[in-house]
């Protein structure tokens, strides 16, 4: 799981793999950098921000948010493939928003 980065640094991890790590690169480095630098305080601020997009996910289906956070990148993936629906218009704006509240975009 993505969230627990911090556990596998801790345990002598020096890279991982992960879902959220496609579009949320740059959080994740400079979590891993804090992390080597013993900045708990910085890991622990990038993990607010990693939960944030999470709940994101989950709250409108990992996939089709996922998409949406590719489209941020300039990346057109499109719609889920069925049977996954696609996020509404009126869902997209409070990705967006909640992604905007999390410092993701």
């Amino acid at each position: 799981m993505d969230e627990f980065l911090p556990a596998g640094l801790a345990c002598g991890a020096i890279g991982a793999v992960g879902s959220t790590y496609n579009y949320a690169a740059p959080l994740y480095l400079r979590l891993i950098d804090s992390f080597n630098q013993g900045n708990h305080q910085d890991v622990a601020a990038c993990m607010d921000k990693v939960i944030a997009i999470i709940r994101v996910l989950v709250q409108y289906g990992g996939v089709a948010a996922g998409k949406l956070a590719m489209q941020l990148h300039g990346i057109d993936v499109g719609d889920p493939r069925r049977p996954l629906r696609p996020m509404t218009t009126e869902q997209k704006q409070d990705a967006l928003a909640k992604f905007r509240a999390a410092e993701f975009i």
